[in-house]
């Protein structure tokens, strides 16, 4: 069984917008995980006055796909980058 064939290739990004704490059972890394293995691009990006850039960094695909507030209009090039068709 097949799902979401397409004559095209989508790109797939997520943009996370975190402190780095979750609120859930799961291991945010088990899940960048499964993203990863289908072909999800993860754009991370720390806030909060108690950010854990650590565990941010961890869930970005790349190491560019991770900044902080100051640093999002760079990344917002990266991204804008990555979505043109032929990267």
């Amino acid at each position: 069984m097949t799902h979401g064939i397409r004559a095209y290739s989508v790109l797939q990004v997520i943009v996370i917008v975190s402190d780095g704490d979750h609120n859930n059972d799961e291991d945010p890394v088990n899940q960048r995980d499964v993203l990863v293995s289908r072909n999800v691009n993860i754009f991370a990006v720390g806030i909060g006055s108690w950010l854990k850039k650590a565990i941010i960094r961890q869930w970005a695909t790349k190491p560019d796909y991770y900044g902080d507030r100051r640093q999002w209009v760079n990344m917002m090039q990266t991204f804008l980058t990555t979505l043109r068709p032929g990267n």
